[in-house]
């Protein structure tokens, strides 16, 4: 389970895992099952053991446009 007030205003639907394959963080071989925004849990399936964190950006802002005559 994750803590939602540590995400700093990140959207909890793009948090994604990533694993240190000794270079660089990675995501390949690793597959989201499901994400529980409610409880606050992410399922995913990995085909490794590494050291893992969870990743996201920022929520995308909706422009806003004044017309003015």
């Amino acid at each position: 389970a994750y803590d939602p007030a540590l995400l700093g205003g990140l959207s909890e639907q793009l948090l994604t895992p990533y694993y240190w394959n000794s270079t660089a963080w990675a995501s390949d071989g690793i597959s989201i099952l499901h994400i529980d925004t409610t409880a606050h849990r992410i399922t995913f399936q990995i085909w490794h053991l590494s050291e893992f964190a969870f990743f996201s950006r920022p929520p995308q802002q909706i422009p806003s446009y004044l017309f003015l005559p």
